[in-house]
């Protein structure tokens, strides 16, 4: 859908952590113990709902800059067996980094990251993806 380049993997990475932060908001109800349980007037509830945004902006952007540049690096790979040893790699790196410096107690979450992640590679990218033909010919 898009073309391969280091604005478009940017963004293509802030729509999935910003997807994939708004699924954590909902999972066993994270937002409602954080905000909505916390705050007993309108202020503090416009205060704790900026925060979480601003928490997610951050979190976000921090994970795209790490992760840009290595996952243009891997799109533009011509080769089908190499690009997707590279995703592979790309996706396990971006497991660990989540699961384990960001939540460690929880590990089914960098799952869903990662199939956010493939879903949206595929939206993003299907036409580059289809090019590089199957790593089997």
């Amino acid at each position: 859908m898009v073309k391969v380049i280091f604005f478009n993997s940017a963004i293509y990475l802030l729509v999935k952590y910003f997807m994939f932060f708004l699924l954590l908001a909902f999972i066993e109800d994270r937002f409602i113990s954080i905000v909505l349980n916390q705050a007993e007037t309108n202020q503090e509830l416009l205060r704790f709902t900026t925060s979480y945004f601003v928490q997610v902006v951050i979190f976000s952007f921090f994970l795209t800059i790490i992760f840009t540049a290595p996952l243009n690096f891997i799109l533009k790979i011509k080769n089908a067996l190499y690009f997707w040893f590279g995703i592979a790699i790309f996706i396990c790196i971006e497991y660990i980094t989540y699961t384990y410096l960001a939540s460690p107690s929880d590990k089914i979450l960098g799952l869903y990251n990662a199939a956010i992640g493939l879903v949206l590679l595929y939206a993003f990218f299907h036409r580059s993806i289809r090019e590089k033909g199957s790593m089997f010919t």
